[in-house]
C-alpha cells in the first residue's frame, strides 16, 4: 500500500539481477521480466587525519529508489549488479549519519561538523537545563542541554536544517535554521517563551464531574467575521478529563487568549473563555459545564413504507451560510451526533444543540437522503422529527486508465450532484478534506453505489502522477460502464550550476506555479510555491506539474537568489536537462540589540526589497536572530544595498552596506517607539475582555503591531 502523495513507482529486486523499476503512471498493472545485471564496483572513503582511508560498514543504497544494495567491506567496497553501464546514482550512509550522493565510482563521505549553541529562557535570558534538542526529523538524536543550557550537535558538512528545541514549562521551537558548513561558525542560541497551563473540571447541570470528555482549546475570536489563517505551527493541546472531570492543559502560548471546549456523549458541547494566561503559571478555576441537550428522533422507512433497520443517521448543526456558489463557515467545530435505527426503524439521538440542523440519512441499497431547515426547540419532551421514507438508488460504474488505455489505480472518484462543479469554501476556522466517494482498484474500475436516480452528476477524477480530469453522468443508472482517460502530469528537472559551471550541492529552490480554478460560477487565481533542495551533484526533480508557465529560483550559502520567469511546459512534454545558474553573493552578519541594549530575539532581519515587495519568514534575502540577537544574512548581491531589522515591539530600522563577496558585519539596533494603551468598553460602558486591537498603518489593512484586551478591557 501506498499514500496518496508517494511516487508511483514499482521497485523490484533480487540478487544477480539488475534492479527493475517502471513508474506507475503509464498504469499500474505490470508483468516484471528481471534481467541479468552488469557487475558494478562502488568505493566508500573518508578522511582521517587528512588521509583518505576506506570507510567500512557504510550502508549503499540505490538514490531514487531507496532500494538497500548492500554494506561495504573492510576495504570500503561493495559490488552490486546494475542494468547497464550508464550513469547510476547512488547514496551512502554511514553509522554516525552522515551521507553522501553521487554517480561516481568513488565515494567520499563529509567529514563530521559540530555545532555549539544554547538553550535560554526568553524572559530571564538565563539558561534552560535539561532541554532537548535535534535536527527536524531526528528526535532520536536528541542532545540534552547542560547546567548552563549548552548542547553539542554533529552532523555531516553539507547538511542543513532546522533546529528543534523544547523543555518542560517552555513552548517548543523549531524556527531556527543552521547549516553545517564547516566554516566555524557559531550555533544558535535558542530562546524558548516560557507557557502557562490550564487546569479545571467539566461538569454537567447538576455539578457532577463528567469522566472521559474531550477538553480542547482554541484561538478566541474577535467576532464570527474574523478569519485566521495558520499555515504550520503545533496542534493546539488537548486533553481528557479524569473520574472525577479533572483536566490540565499544558504548554500553553500565552500571547493569545482562547475558547477552553469539551465535549462528552450525551451532552452538548461547553464553552468557556480564558483571558489573561501568565506565562510559567497555571490557570486553576477553569470551569466548562455541559448540558444534556435535545433528545430527537423519527424513522426510517423504504419506498412502501416499511422499517429500515440500520440505517445510518446523523444530525449536524449549521456551521455557516450560503452566499452564492459559496459557503462561508463560522469557524466553530461542527457538532453532531449519529446512530442507527432499529428493527421498527426507529432512532433517537441525544446530546443535540437546540437550533438548526441538516439531517442525513445512509442506508445500503438506497439513494442517501439529506434534509436541512429542520429546527430543534429545548423542552422536557423529545422531539419527534417524523418519517423519513428512503427511495431506491442506481449505479454508476466505470474504468480510469492512461493514455496507453491501462488501468490506473488509486484514482480518487468525486461525485459532484447536478453536473455543477461543487461549492466554493471559506472559512474562519479547520475545514477538513473531503474523502473521495469511490477509489479504483488495481483494475482501474470503480463503483458508485446508491446514486440518486434524479438529476446529473459530474465526477472529478484526480491521482498523483496525472493531471485531473473527469467525466458528466447524464443519467442514473449508467446503461453502459464509463472509460475515464486521465493524461500525465509533467516533470521538470535540471541542475543548479555556479559560474564556473560546475554544481552546487544542497542549492535551495523554490518553483513558482498558478492554478486557476472554480466553483458555483466563480473563478480563483492560486499561486502555489514548491520548495524543494539540490541533491550532492545539484540535481533536481519537480513531478505533478501542469502544462502552463512557471518559475524557478535557486539560493545556496555564498550565492546570489537566481530567478527565471515564463518557463513554458508544453502539454505532454516534460522539461529535462534546465541549468540554473547562480551567481556568486556576499554574506552579511552581525547583531541586533534592542533599545535598552539587549539582544532583540526574533528580529526579522531582511533585504530592503523594490518596490515595496514584503517577503516573511526565512528564506533568500531574510533571516531572523536568535535568543542572543545574533543573525547570518545569506544571499545578498553584491553593492550597495539596505538591510532593513524589524519586531512587533519596536520601530523599524535600516542601515546601508556596501557589500563585497564573502563574510561582511553589520550591527544594528533599534530605536524605543511610542506605546498605546486604553480600554475597551461596550455600550452599556462595561469593559470588553478578549477584543483583539491592531494599529495599521495608512491605507493598509493588515500586519500591524496586533494585542487583546484583558479581563479589565
Amino acid at each position: 500500500s501506498r499514500a496518496e502523495g508517494d511516487r508511483r513507482e514499482l521497485v523490484v529486486s533480487a540478487d544477480g539481477y539488475a534492479l527493475y523499476r517502471r513508474r506507475a503512471g503509464a498504469g499500474t498493472g505490470h508483468a516484471v521480466s528481471l534481467k541479468p545485471g552488469v557487475p558494478r564496483k562502488v568505493q566508500v572513503v573518508e578522511q582521517v587525519s587528512g588521509k583518505r582511508v576506506p570507510a567500512p560498514s557504510v550502508l549503499v543504497m540505490d538514490n531514487e529508489t531507496g532500494q538497500p544494495l548492500g554494506f561495504t567491506g573492510s576495504d570500503g567496497n561493495l559490488g552490486f549488479q546494475a542494468a547497464g553501464k550508464g550513469r547510476v546514482q547512488l547514496s551512502a550512509v554511514s553509522r554516525d549519519g552522515r551521507r553522501v550522493t553521487s554517480s561516481a565510482g568513488l565515494m567520499e563521505l563529509p567529514q563530521l561538523d559540530t555545532m555549539v549553541g544554547r538553550l535560554i529562557d526568553s524572559s530571564s535570558r538565563g539558561g534552560i537545563a535539561g532541554g532537548l534538542v535535534w535536527l527536524e526529523g531526528k528526535p532520536w538524536e536528541a542532545v540534552l542541554t547542560d547546567r548552563a543550557g549548552g548542547f553539542v550537535l554533529q552532523a555531516g558538512q553539507g547538511v542543513q536544517g532546522r533546529v528543534v528545541a523544547d523543555a518542560t514549562g517552555f513552548l517548543q521551537s523549531g524556527e531556527t535554521r543552521f547549516r553545517f558548513a564547516g566554516d566555524g561558525r557559531p550555533g544558535p542560541i535558542i530562546a524558548l517563551e516560557p507557557a502557562a497551563a490550564i487546569e479545571g473540571t467539566v461538569t454537567d447541570g447538576a455539578g457532577r464531574g463528567v469522566p472521559a470528555a474531550a477538553v480542547g482549546i482554541a484561538v478566541r475570536r474577535s467576532h464570527p467575521g474574523m478569519v485566521r489563517i495558520e499555515i504550520g505551527g503545533a496542534p493546539s493541546p488537548e486533553a481528557v478529563t479524569d473520574e472525577q472531570g479533572r483536566f490540565r492543559i499544558s504548554k500553553v502560548d500565552t500571547s493569545s487568549n482562547y475558547d477552553v471546549t469539551a465535549s462528552a456523549d450525551g451532552y452538548v458541547r461547553g464553552k468557556v473563555a480564558v483571558i489573561d494566561l501568565v506565562p510559567g503559571r497555571t490557570r486553576t478555576d477553569v470551569k466548562v459545564r455541559l448540558d444534556a441537550g435535545v433528545q430527537a428522533g423519527g424513522t426510517v422507512l423504504d419506498p412502501d413504507g416499511e422499517p429500515v433497520a440500520g440505517a445510518l443517521v446523523s444530525l449536524s448543526r449549521s456551521q455557516g451560510r450560503r452566499m452564492g456558489g459559496m459557503m462561508i463557515l463560522d469557524g466553530s467545530e461542527p457538532e453532531a451526533a449519529e446512530g442507527f435505527s432499529g428493527e421498527d426503524g426507529r432512532f433517537l439521538l441525544t446530546g443535540l444543540p437546540p437550533g438548526n440542523v441538516e439531517i442525513k440519512i445512509r442506508r445500503k441499497g438506497f439513494a442517501a437522503l439529506s434534509r436541512d431547515g429542520i429546527e430543534l426547540v429545548a423542552g422536557p419532551d423529545d422531539v419527534d422529527l417524523g418519517e423519513f421514507a428512503l427511495s431506491p438508488g442506481g449505479l454508476v460504474q466505470g474504468m480510469v486508465v492512461d493514455t496507453d488505455n491501462l488501468p490506473v489505480e488509486g484514482a480518487r472518484i468525486h461525485v459532484a450532484s447536478g453536473g455543477g462543479m461543487g461549492m466554493m469554501t471559506f472559512s474562519s476556522g479547520p475545514v477538513s478534506d473531503t474523502e473521495p466517494d469511490a477509489v479504483t482498484g488495481p483494475d482501474g474500475w470503480f463503483a458508485l453505489e446508491d446514486q440518486p436516480l434524479t438529476g446529473k452528476l459530474n465526477l472529478n477524477v484526480d491521482r498523483t502522477g496525472f493531471l485531473r480530469g473527469g467525466a458528466a453522468v447524464p443519467e442514473v443508472p449508467t446503461l453502459e460502464p464509463l472509460t475515464i482517460t486521465l493524461e500525465p502530469s509533467l516533470t521538470f528537472s535540471g541542475v543548479v550550476l555556479d559560474g564556473e559551471g560546475e554544481p552546487v550541492p544542497g542549492a535551495d529552490l523554490n518553483l513558482t506555479r498558478s492554478m486557476t480554478s472554480g466553483a458555483g460560477g466563480m473563478q480563483m487565481k492560486m499561486v502555489m510555491v514548491e520548495g524543494s533542495t539540490a541533491d550532492a551533484e545539484g540535481r533536481f526533480e519537480y513531478d505533478g506539474l501542469e502544462p502552463g508557465k512557471i518559475s524557478i529560483s535557486g539560493s545556496a550559502p555564498g550565492f546570489q537568489e537566481t530567478r527565471i520567469d515564463g518557463i513554458e511546459m508544453v502539454k505532454g512534454e516534460d522539461l529535462t536537462g534546465f541549468e540554473l545558474p547562480l551567481t556568486p553573493g556576499a554574506v552579511v552578519i552581525g547583531r541586533v540589540l534592542a533599545p535598552d541594549g539587549e539582544p532583540a530575539i526574533d528580529a526579522a532581519v531582511a533585504l530592503v526589497q523594490e518596490g515595496g515587495e514584503e517577503r516573511f519568514g526565512q528564506g533568500p534575502g531574510r533571516t531572523s536572530t536568535d535568543g542572543g540577537g545574533n543573525y547570518r544574512l545569506e544571499n545578498v548581491p553584491p553593492g550597495t544595498v539596505s538591510i532593513e531589522a524589524t519586531h512587533e515591539s519596536y520601530v523599524r530600522t535600516v542601515r546601508d552596506i556596501e557589500a563585497t563577496e564573502g563574510i561582511n558585519s553589520l550591527d544594528m539596533q533599534f530605536e524605543g517607539g511610542q506605546q498605546v494603551s486604553g480600554m475597551v468598553t461596550g455600550p452599556d460602558g462595561g469593559p470588553v475582555p478578549g477584543a483583539t486591537l491592531r494599529l495599521d498603518s495608512a491605507g493598509r489593512g493588515w500586519g500591524g503591531p496586533q494585542a487583546d484586551t484583558g479581563a479589565a478591557g
